[in-house]
């Protein structure tokens, strides 16, 4: 599961990258601002990961802190 952490450490979590360009056509999220990566979140087996997952099929799931 990708997801894009902001400079300020606020992180949106996506099932697939589609998502993020969703979002950014939708003028959600800017392109990349200064300081913006991806990365990804391994799947740990953990109940917390399969609701993330759940909740970002249906669409990008955006949190101020790191939720995984």
């Amino acid at each position: 599961m990708p997801w894009l952490v902001e400079p300020t450490g606020a992180t949106n979590y996506y099932a697939h990258r589609k998502q993020y360009w969703d979002d950014f056509r939708s003028g959600r999220q800017p392109i990349f601002a200064k300081g913006v990566r991806f990365e990804y979140v391994e799947n740990d087996g953990s109940r917390e990961w399969r609701e993330l997952q759940a909740r970002a099929r249906e669409g990008s799931v955006y949190s101020k802190e790191r939720i995984l």
